[in-house]
């Protein structure tokens, strides 16, 4: 079905720049741009990871990538952007700078974010804040990106490709069929057994609350919107492993920070149920998951 929806947008997309003759098919010319939208100042906030994360470098260049078509004096702008989430009143701004720009009216601009949960926060989601330093500058990129693209406009003729890349891609399986449908951690079930256990606290009016459980963290907005902004948490799992970073780098044997490390799973229970629900919790991809009994750590730790 998104295919489907893709190529009615790419039809009107083509109906806007040639109208009904095919004969303006030789007018037409586009013209593209990679403004690069890596941020300057760190550290920067990155969202998109249920609870908030802090990065202190760019592994990578981040993008916005612009594509501008014209024909017979009629111009439209498609930017895709590398971030989690784009909120209405950055977009606003940054095609309203584009406009001043380019002349493009703000009505004839998509743009839309990738979705990546790498990038720095430009809107307040999943347990982040927006990034205050990153928001200051990113509109001013978008339409730079914008008019760049605008820029290069050449000659150009409309094709379409389609690339298959399940390496690098992952789906979060939560639709199955109805005799295959698996617990949502994320789902009423959780969010009504935290209201439970949170109502003693929130009848007591606290102030802040210290939870105990390492897997806490992953329902973090859960936990937040159940006993309210004015709450503040506090996590042992993420105190211990600041405590263990610090105590370490008093030391001189911590790791190098550059490097990335490895990782190893386990479970006891389903070996793919896990991969699954892990995926999801860490945000990240999970390759080969080892099975292990009760009866062999038992023994192991004897």
């Amino acid at each position: 079905m998104r295919h489907v929806f893709s190529r009615l947008s790419w039809v009107v997309l083509i109906g806007i720049l040639t109208g009904s003759c095919p004969a303006a098919f030789a007018a037409l010319r586009a013209g593209a741009f990679a403004q690069d939208v890596t941020p300057e100042t760190f550290p920067v906030i990155v969202n998109g990871n249920f609870t908030e994360v802090v990065a202190t470098k760019a592994n990578d260049r981040l993008h916005a990538r612009a594509l501008v078509m014209e024909n017979g004096g009629t111009a439209i702008a498609i930017v895709v952007v590398d971030s989690c989430m784009l909120p209405r009143e950055l977009l606003d701004e940054a095609k309203a700078r584009a406009g001043r720009l380019t002349g493009i009216p703000a009505d004839r601009m998509l743009i839309s974010a990738t979705h990546s949960h790498t990038a720095p926060s430009a809107m307040g989601c999943l347990g982040s804040d927006a990034d205050v330093n990153y928001v200051k500058v990113l509109p001013d990129l978008l339409a730079r990106a914008i008019a760049e693209a605008q820029r290069r406009l050449a000659p150009a003729r409309i094709g379409h490709g389609v690339v298959y890349d399940a390496e690098h891609t992952a789906a979060r399986r939560w639709v199955f069929r109805p005799d295959r449908v698996r617990n949502d951690p994320f789902g009423q079930p959780t969010v009504d057994a935290v209201r439970e256990y949170a109502q003693p606290l929130k009848e007591a009016e606290v102030d802040t609350v210290i939870l105990g459980c390492t897997h806490y963290p992953l329902i973090r907005p859960i936990f937040q919107r159940v006993l309210g902004r004015g709450v503040t948490l506090v996590f042992s799992a993420e105190e211990t492993a600041r405590e263990v970073a610090e105590t370490l780098a008093r030391k001189g044997i911590e790791n190098d920070g550059g490097r990335e490390g490895t990782y190893r799973f386990m479970t006891t229970g389903d070996t793919e149920v896990f991969r699954v629900t892990g995926a999801r919790f860490l945000q990240l991809p999970i390759g080969e998951v080892e099975q292990v009994r009760l009866a062999d750590l038992e023994r192991a730790a004897a």
